[in-house]
Protein backbone atom coordinates (compact mmCIF):
# COMPACT_ATOMS: atom_id res chain seq x y z
CA UNK A 1 0.00 0.00 0.00
CA UNK A 2 2.90 2.34 0.72
CA UNK A 3 4.14 1.83 -2.81
CA UNK A 4 0.80 2.92 -4.27
CA UNK A 5 0.74 5.99 -2.03
CA UNK A 6 4.33 6.85 -2.95
CA UNK A 7 3.65 6.46 -6.67
CA UNK A 8 0.48 8.51 -6.35
CA UNK A 9 2.43 11.23 -4.56
CA UNK A 10 5.10 11.16 -7.27
CA UNK A 11 2.42 11.51 -9.95
CA UNK A 12 0.82 14.42 -8.12
CA UNK A 13 4.18 16.17 -7.77
CA UNK A 14 4.98 15.59 -11.45
CA UNK A 15 1.56 16.90 -12.49
CA UNK A 16 2.03 20.02 -10.36
CA UNK A 17 5.47 20.60 -11.88
CA UNK A 18 4.01 20.19 -15.36
CA UNK A 19 1.25 22.69 -14.57
CA UNK A 20 3.86 25.17 -13.33
CA UNK A 21 5.91 24.66 -16.49
CA UNK A 22 2.83 25.30 -18.61
CA UNK A 23 2.12 28.51 -16.70
CA UNK A 24 5.71 29.69 -17.19
CA UNK A 25 5.66 28.88 -20.91
CA UNK A 26 2.33 30.65 -21.28
CA UNK A 27 3.71 33.77 -19.59
CA UNK A 28 6.79 33.65 -21.83
CA UNK A 29 4.60 33.35 -24.94
CA UNK A 30 2.50 36.32 -23.80
CA UNK A 31 5.67 38.35 -23.20
CA UNK A 32 7.05 37.41 -26.63
CA UNK A 33 3.73 38.33 -28.22
CA UNK A 34 3.89 41.76 -26.58
CA UNK A 35 7.43 42.25 -27.89
CA UNK A 36 6.44 41.20 -31.41
CA UNK A 37 3.44 43.53 -31.41
CA UNK A 38 5.84 46.35 -30.52
CA UNK A 39 8.19 45.34 -33.33
CA UNK A 40 5.32 45.36 -35.81
CA UNK A 41 4.16 48.80 -34.66
CA UNK A 42 7.69 50.20 -34.85
CA UNK A 43 8.09 48.67 -38.32
CA UNK A 44 4.96 50.52 -39.43
CA UNK A 45 6.34 53.76 -37.99
CA UNK A 46 9.66 53.17 -39.77
CA UNK A 47 7.87 52.48 -43.05
CA UNK A 48 5.94 55.74 -42.71
CA UNK A 49 9.12 57.65 -41.97
CA UNK A 50 10.89 56.10 -44.96
CA UNK A 51 7.95 56.99 -47.20
CA UNK A 52 8.10 60.62 -46.01
CA UNK A 53 11.86 60.70 -46.48
CA UNK A 54 11.49 59.32 -49.99
CA UNK A 55 8.88 61.98 -50.83
CA UNK A 56 11.15 64.73 -49.50
CA UNK A 57 14.07 63.34 -51.51
CA UNK A 58 11.91 63.40 -54.65
CA UNK A 59 10.91 67.01 -53.91
CA UNK A 60 14.55 67.95 -53.44
CA UNK A 61 15.46 66.18 -56.67
CA UNK A 62 12.76 68.13 -58.53
CA UNK A 63 13.96 71.41 -57.05
CA UNK A 64 17.56 70.65 -57.99
CA UNK A 65 16.54 69.76 -61.54
CA UNK A 66 14.69 73.06 -61.87
CA UNK A 67 17.83 75.13 -61.38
Amino acid sequence: MDTIAAKSSDITIAADEEKQSIVEVSKAVDYLNTIMEGVIEQSRDLRGSLDRLHALAEDLKSLAAGR
